[in-house]
């Protein structure tokens, strides 16, 4: 059994804490020692609270880590840091999620109940993909990327970095899209993005500019 904390205590983290639970009750792999956040001494569900990043990056036995924040930028700050501290990162995949043939998955990646990847699928590190999402064939993801709920990616498509994908989110086969783009609940995305920004509606239109800090 592998130590692992997890960063973040909101509803998300405690989330990712059952898919550890799950794991284990299939396969044991992690043995959950709580949460690093600022927050309150424990969750709703009584994991505990360990500490702040500070303390975590300043404990002499390395825990593996796992972010579940949705903010990419913040994740990424907060995986150099530990990635610098020589932690290691953890990748959590739910049993109920479907793997195809020739899939890589990147470190830190989180991957959520009932997704599926179909075949040979390329997706790179700290990316969480939440329930129900399905990534079709021959398709490339970048790093620090989010889908929410139910968002769909079709075949031989490649997504950028930073890109985050609201609920029920559809895109078509074999568009690109740039980094550090914003796609709404619900948008279908039927053309490449070339400019950071955040698009909207059906067909996607960009509705405002990247301002640094998503």
């Amino acid at each position: 059994m592998k130590d692992l904390v997890i960063i973040g205590a909101g509803g998300f983290g405690r989330e990712v804490a059952e898919y550890v639970r799950a794991i284990n009750e299939e396969t044991p792999t992690w043995n959950f020692l709580g949460f690093i956040d600022d927050g309150k001494a424990e969750t709703p569900e009584g994991h505990r609270i360990l500490g702040n990043l500070d303390y975590l990056l300043g404990l002499k036995e390395k825990p593996y880590f796992a972010i579940a924040i949705a903010n990419s930028v913040v994740r990424e700050k907060m995986a150099n840091r530990c990635l610098e501290a020589q932690l290691p990162a953890a990748t959590i995949i739910h049993p109920t999620t479907l793997i195809g043939p020739n899939c890589e998955i990147g470190e830190g990646c989180i991957i959520c109940r009932n997704c599926h990847l179909t075949t040979n699928v390329k997706i790179g590190k700290f990316n969480i993909i939440n329930g129900r999402c399905s990534i079709g064939h021959d398709a490339v993801m970048g790093d620090y990327c989010s889908m929410m709920t139910s968002a769909l990616i079709g075949g031989e498509t490649n997504i950028g970095n930073h890109n985050y994908f609201g609920l029920r989110c559809t895109m078509i086969n074999l568009i690109d899209t740039c980094d550090h783009c914003t796609f709404g609940a619900c948008a279908c995305i039927v053309k490449d993005t070339t400019e950071p920004g955040t698009y909207v509606g059906v067909p996607a239109k960009k509705i405002k500019p990247w301002i640094g800090n998503e």
